[in-house]
């Protein structure tokens, strides 16, 4: 009797839950339709019924619930053991009207299919309530209301907890428990199966977080890419030893962390008009009918869709791509994309180390991983950097390079670098991305050794200039002689501006002008023969300046024909050999 009663009050949940979603879709077009005062009549409404602040904490609730079910505190605990051992009486009320199944889908981590089936209702409810509230304010004209975020969801206050405090007057996106608790269940990896609705919600709630969106999508970007980051132990090696919760990771789950990586980025990074469609693709939004809902008849997928594209009118996206401060504060657009390109490094450290997984071996590449086919993930990665590469190709060879230094072995000292393992990862990942061919990549060279652009966050000691030349010097190596010609008249800027960089880069044009005498036919034009002599020329006086001011350079040696200077050696230990052209191959391409 207890269990049934138990059984009928969850599907009151859920269907309330569902009614109140599409009670507020309704409101939505009626609030669109209607002018300011039935706008303000509807605020207040909200305000006062406290909906906000209600679902806001059923939603925490929602997650709190799974974050105790993964851990042993199903067992009574006697009296005597210390409090925190010990279920407060609240879970225990949480576990008397929801108790645990035994092993929920093969998992025995995992919440019960009524909990999960209820946060995702919760999650859809969110959605609508945020895209309601845009749309009152956009009737009352406000287009924010409440000052800028603060940092304060991102940081526990005190011990171990976040600020969870329901802030009136500030928009749900603006609550600091609405980060919290996005943040908590992308942390939990018994929650992946609904990582996809929440970065779902994420994607779909952008237009509308205004001033909030550079705050949380910094924070949610961040914790995509230490889950990205997670998945890389999956792959290349089936001796793997999973950990407990790898049971409860669902089909294709490495796609749809990437996907929704490409999303938030790509949305800030790239124009919006192109990415309001993008953004509510149907494959970010696929799966999620995949939750048995408990309720008969009821199509959660068809009702989702529906409501994205009943919340989307073409005022509303005439709105955001002429979207404007008003108040003198920056745009949020603009905010946020600053803030992205600044933490672009992070981003492109984690993606790298995916991508090394998933091209360790051409055998692996075509086998299948309940994670995604490698293969899959390989061709989502791309298609995420392609574009960033295309737009922000300064800020992407720029956090390659950091990648490059962090990466670099330690006590490494040598002046001509040497690629170890993981530095021919991000080589080849350059490689890959056909949006940058070499000639495209020798004019983002110069851009970001010319004006280098912020990084936050950047190691110490970082000699952004050095590390991206030593990239380049080793991306030059896996090209053919003609594909280096063919970027000759780029190249000859590079090298005449970096005459005035630091000893360590001149050192390392004079390497680049070497590999590409070495590899790269006799040029065809005279003056390009000339310009080739005369920055020959110019690098090896600079270098022999350079050598001859070391104290510990012991009888630099020149090799001239015609005036040409060709190499120079120091001591040993101090400089690597820099091996000539042979003398017949210059003067070939000195004869007139």
């Amino acid at each position: 009797m207890v269990y049934q009663s138990s059984s009928t009050q969850r599907q009151v949940q859920l269907s309330s839950a569902e009614l109140l979603m599409l009670i507020i879709s309704e409101l939505i077009l009626i609030v669109r339709d209607s002018g300011k005062g039935f706008a303000c009549y509807i605020a207040d409404l909200l305000s006062r019924c406290k909906v906000q602040k209600v679902v806001l904490h059923c939603v925490l609730s929602s997650v709190h619930s799974m974050k105790t079910s993964a851990s042993d505190t199903t067992v009574v605990t006697p009296p005597n053991e210390p409090s925190s051992s010990r279920q407060t009486f609240t879970e225990e009320i949480v576990r008397f009207n929801d108790p645990l199944d035994e092993c929920v889908r093969g998992c025995r981590f995992r919440a019960s299919e009524h909990t999960e089936g209820y946060q995702v209702q919760l999650l859809r409810l969110l959605l609508a309530l945020i895209m309601l509230e845009h749309q009152v304010n956009t009737q009352k004209g406000e287009d924010d209301t409440g000052p800028p975020v603060a940092n304060t969801a991102a940081k526990p206050t005190g011990g171990s907890g976040y600020n969870l405090k329901f802030n009136a007057g500030l928009n749900i996106p603006q609550q600091p428990m609405f980060l919290a608790a996005i943040l908590s269940a992308l942390r939990q990896e018994h929650m992946k199966p609904l990582h996809q609705h929440w970065t779902t919600l994420v994607a779909s709630s952008l237009p509308f977080m205004d001033l909030s969106l550079p705050h949380v999508v910094l924070h949610v970007i961040k914790q995509l890419c230490v889950n990205v980051e997670k998945l890389a132990a999956f792959y290349g090696q089936p001796g793997h030893k999973a950990s407990c919760a790898a049971c409860c990771i669902p089909a294709d789950y490495a796609v749809t962390q990437v996907e929704a990586l490409t999303v938030l980025c790509h949305y800030c990074l790239l124009d919006n008009t192109q990415q309001v469609s993008h953004a509510f693709s149907q494959q970010l939004l696929a799966g999620t009918a995949s939750i048995h809902m408990g309720i008969p008849g009821a199509n959660p997928g068809q009702i989702f869709n529906n409501l994205i594209h009943v919340f989307m009118p073409t005022p509303l996206q005439q709105d955001l791509a002429s979207n404007k401060d008003k108040t003198g504060q920056l745009d949020p657009h603009v905010t946020s994309r600053r803030t992205v390109l600044s933490h672009l490094p992070r981003i492109i450290a984690s993606v790298a180390v995916l991508w090394q997984a998933v091209t360790r071996g051409a055998e692996w590449e075509h086998q299948s991983c309940v994670l995604g086919s490698a293969r899959i993930v390989k061709h989502q990665l791309l298609e995420f950097l392609s574009p960033i590469s295309l737009h922000h190709g300064a800020n992407f060879v720029a956090a390659i390079a950091v990648a490059w230094q962090e990466r670099r072995q330690a006590h490494y000292t040598k002046v001509i670098p040497v690629a170890n393992t993981d530095q021919q990862v991000l080589v080849y990942l350059v490689g890959a991305i056909r949006a940058m061919p070499i000639d495209t990549l020798v004019q983002t060279v110069h851009q970001v050794v010319k004006q280098p652009p912020p990084i936050h966050g950047a190691i110490k000691d970082l000699m952004l200039e050095v590390s991206v030349l030593e990239l380049f010097y080793c991306y030059m190596q896996t090209n053919s002689g003609s594909q280096l010609v063919e970027s000759w008249a780029s190249l000859l800027i590079l090298l005449k501006d970096g005459l005035t960089l630091s000893p360590p880069a001149q050192f390392l044009m004079l390497a680049i002008l070497n590999e590409f005498v070495q590899k790269s036919p006799p040029l065809a034009e005279k003056k390009d023969q000339k310009d080739l002599q005369d920055i020959t020329a110019k690098c090896g006086v600079t270098c022999r300046t350079r050598l001859d001011r070391k104290t510990g350079v012991q009888n630099p040696v020149e090799s001239m024909e015609g005036g040409l200077p060709l190499f120079f050696y120091a001591k040993a230990g101090s400089l690597p050999l820099l091996i000539p052209p042979p003398l017949e191959e210059m003067s070939c391409m000195r004869t007139t």
